[in-house]
């Protein structure tokens, strides 16, 4: 399969080094995905073999450095954010991969100290690199937005007017508006949505029965801004 997009951000300085750690990162040929070598320990992760809607990340942890696949999903499950899940398991995460139809979008987190990952034969320099404080604002300009202008429960309907918004590379990717067990496929631009209210269930907007807390409308809250 012939990716559409592949977009690379670099983020220096960002993660602690520790004494005796050296990491190479180098795109395989043609571009088809990544090879890793943490102090030995070597990965791939190549690119065609993820599905599109997932959230691939690379890890260091106290037994060594692993291949998270399929990482939205990993979060649901135990119902936390990244930044909860990396604290609460020790880990520190140097790549991420979000796949679309259209591409993928890689983000690349530095030794502090480094603007560049240490490589073998690719030059890293050449690709966009954003401070880390930009962290949140990257991520939403390549990936999607729904921003709610109106809740309401009424005679046990819960009523939504939302906008939703798509990046480029996430332009083919199906988004749904979750709640109690129900799903509304989310069309681009306005959506007014009719559901039956579960009390005691929150929102979820993103893949089909998503419970992902990273994308969590609080049904509860008094106001709302983009998940």
């Amino acid at each position: 399969m012939r990716l559409i997009n592949c977009k690379i951000v670099i983020f220096p300085n960002a993660i602690h080094r520790c004494k005796g750690e050296k990491l190479t990162v180098d795109l395989l040929p043609d571009g088809a995905g990544l090879a890793i070598d943490y102090c030995g320990e070597k990965h791939q992760i190549k690119f065609d073999a993820l599905e599109s809607q997932t959230s691939t990340i690379y890890v260091v942890g106290q037994s060594g450095s692993m291949v998270l696949f399929n990482f939205r999903e990993l979060l649901t499950v135990f119902g936390m954010t990244p930044t909860q899940f990396l604290a609460v398991f020790h880990l520190r995460g140097f790549i991420q991969i979000d796949k679309t139809r259209r591409g993928v979008f890689t983000k690349i987190f530095c030794f502090k100290g480094c603007r560049d990952p240490d490589s073998t034969v690719t030059d890293w320099r050449r690709y966009d690199h954003e401070k880390n404080e930009d962290l949140h604002y990257v991520d939403r300009k390549y990936s999607w937005a729904f921003i709610p202008y109106r809740i309401r429960k009424e005679n046990d309907r819960l009523l939504i007017t939302g906008r939703l918004w798509q990046s480029k590379l996430w332009k083919d990717e199906p988004l749904y508006f979750n709640h109690g067990g129900q799903a509304v496929r989310l069309n681009p631009g306005v959506n007014h949505i009719d559901l039956v209210y579960v009390p005691g269930e929150q929102a979820y907007v993103g893949n089909i029965r998503s419970r992902y807390v990273g994308r969590m409308i609080d049904l509860g809250a008094k106001k709302w801004t983009k998940f």
